[in-house]
């Protein structure tokens, strides 16, 4: 457990960005005590959440409020030096964790800027 804490601390303050269109950025911004703001760029929204670390494997787990329908995401993220890929989207669906499939995770980046 003392390792998770001193990888996250590594996070703390950074800030991740992934390019989806021309004009369009995702932000990834991971804040002190495990927390983290989610910006998505082609819905226009913020979210909240919360992640761990172990080894290179960053788990962010993410609550979305449209209009009052919660969504609860959990994103897998493997770091290599200043990029963070995603390897695996899990929707929870009535209290179970159901993977996403789709082709978006070979091709989703984030790009360290701070």
């Amino acid at each position: 457990m003392k390792n998770q804490v001193n990888n996250s601390d590594k996070l703390t303050n950074t800030i991740w960005v992934s390019r989806v269109a021309p004009e369009c950025v995702d932000t990834l911004k991971f804040l002190k005590n495990g927390r983290l703001t989610s910006y998505s760029c082609e819905i226009e929204y913020q979210a909240k959440g919360n992640y761990t670390v172990k080894a290179d494997t960053v788990i962010a787990f993410v609550n979305e409020d449209f209009h009052g329908d919660v969504e609860n995401w959990r994103y897998t993220y493997v770091q290599k030096n200043d990029k963070l890929i995603l390897i695996r989207s899990e929707q929870k669906f009535k209290g179970k964790w159901r993977l996403i499939k789709g082709n978006f995770e070979q091709n989703y980046t984030l790009r360290k800027i701070k």
